[in-house]
């Protein structure tokens, strides 16, 4: 059954708006296979009648039929041209049986089908060519007065005309229903085109999402390693501190006995040593408590004096800031609540970004300037240098993750970022740079930290 279903089935492929002219097709080679195969016994049967013009008229009819459902089942291109030799064979056909064959007169029933395999069958085109030549066909049927009586021939006009009134209904509701599918199927497009959009842009957003939760969690990740670095330079200074803090002391009780066993008259010299080294070793362990001060967490914001932090900021960098004038200008007096710790790092990377700045510049003056002033309860912190400025279209850029100028010299990218976020998620305040003449000035801004009466 499956093998006979595939005889009667085209081999091309067919899209979603050829499905009428697939069931045509497949219409067509079934309809012509069995007339076809139909049509050759009465050849036959004709021939031995002695009627030879029927007999050929039959047999080359069959082979038509037969040879074309093969052509028409490997090509549907070649529909078209086949249905319409199809139906004007068939006509000629009716003609020869009408004339030589008058005494069959159930041969009026090939006239009256002849619309319905039109409209089925052929396009508006060949249809009306074949449906002119049935009606002319009809019309010599009435002027050759046909051996037909008058009941008969009003059966056969009437049974034309209703049978062509009917598929004249059928074509144009089908014309409708190819159109409104037409029409279907181009606002599917439409939409399955307008959702393809849609679905891209989600997939384009999901990506550019997905990127950003990446370098979210890589910058999070780093900013861990950061913490857990300076966790652990904390706990490194302590053990540095707890090492030398013993040593200092014993240090310090020697040059006191020998400060107390030197007359100061007999040997000023010595004695004033005596006092330099004893000045060194205070600041030794000054210094040491300075860093474990800073790697300190905070818990509670303090009051502090932000020239103060300044200072102590300058002389944990002082030894890599000796080539460089540094300039410190503000109000002793004024105080501020807030962690001194996150911003004395927020000031080491402004400070250390400066000083390499002008390092591998080789800037002939090399100076910062470090200037203090409130505006009312706002605390603003501005450090400025005499490193040439940034180019404009990185001011942009500059506090942007991994963004940096000195890939050449370890720039990793990441302090003014963090700079920046420590201001802004534990000051609560702003970091901004701008261009001034001959060099940057980085802003450090925290509102409502002023203290009056700060100590």
């Amino acid at each position: 059954m499956k093998r006979i279903k595939t005889l009667f089935t085209p081999v091309d492929d067919f899209d979603s708006e050829e499905w009428i002219r697939k069931e045509q097709i497949t219409a067509m080679l079934t309809f012509a296979f069995f007339f076809g195969i139909g049509v050759l016994p009465f050849a036959y049967v004709r021939w031995n009648e002695g009627n030879h013009l029927v007999a050929i008229s039959q047999l080359l009819l069959g082979i038509f039929l037969l040879g074309g459902s093969w052509k028409l089942r490997n090509d549907k291109s070649f529909y078209g041209i086949y249905s319409l030799y199809f139906f004007l064979f068939f006509l000629g056909y009716t003609f020869i049986i009408f004339f030589y064959v008058p005494s069959n007169h159930l041969n009026i029933l090939w006239v009256v089908v002849v619309p319905i395999f039109i409209f089925f069958f052929l396009d508006r085109k060949a249809g009306n060519i074949v449906f002119g030549f049935s009606v002319l066909f009809i019309g010599y049927l009435l002027l050759s007065h046909y051996p037909y009586t008058i009941a008969e021939y009003v059966t056969l006009i009437a049974a034309f005309l209703v049978t062509t009134f009917v598929m004249y209904v059928y074509e144009t509701v089908k014309e409708a229903e190819k159109e409104r599918m037409k029409n279907y199927t181009r606002t599917l497009q439409q939409e399955i085109a307008l959702h393809t959009t849609a679905l891209k842009e989600l997939n384009e957003s999901l990506e550019e999402r997905v990127q950003q939760e990446v370098s979210k969690r890589l910058l999070q990740e780093q900013m861990l390693v950061r913490q857990h670095r300076m966790a652990s330079v904390g706990e490194m200074t302590d053990a540095i501190a707890h090492q030398w803090r013993q040593p200092l002391m014993n240090i310090n009780a020697i040059l006191l006995n020998i400060d107390r066993s030197v007359d100061a008259s007999d040997n000023p010299y010595l004695t004033d040593k005596i006092e330099e080294l004893s000045d060194i070793t205070m600041h030794m362990a000054q210094t040491i408590e300075d860093f474990r001060d800073l790697f300190k967490t905070q818990k509670q914001a303090k009051n502090f004096s932000p020239l103060r932090l300044c200072e102590e900021t300058l002389t944990l960098m002082s030894g890599s800031l000796k080539m460089i004038d540094v300039h410190v200008h503000g109000d002793k007096n004024v105080w501020m609540h807030g962690y001194k710790n996150e911003l004395m790092q927020v000031l080491l990377i402004v400070l250390s970004n400066a000083r390499d700045v002008l390092m591998v510049r080789e800037e002939r003056l090399r100076r910062i300037d470090i200037t203090l002033h409130t505006e009312e309860e706002d605390m603003f912190l501005t450090v400025q240098d005499t490193g040439g400025g940034i180019d404009s279209k990185h001011l942009e850029q500059i506090f942007d993750p991994y963004f940096t100028t000195k890939e050449d010299h370890g720039g990793s990218g990441l302090g003014l970022y963090v700079a920046r976020i420590i201001m802004e998620h534990t000051m609560r305040g702003r970091l901004t740079v701008r261009n001034i003449a001959g060099g940057a000035a980085f802003t450090m801004r925290i509102p409502e930290c002023v203290v009056r009466d700060g100590s």
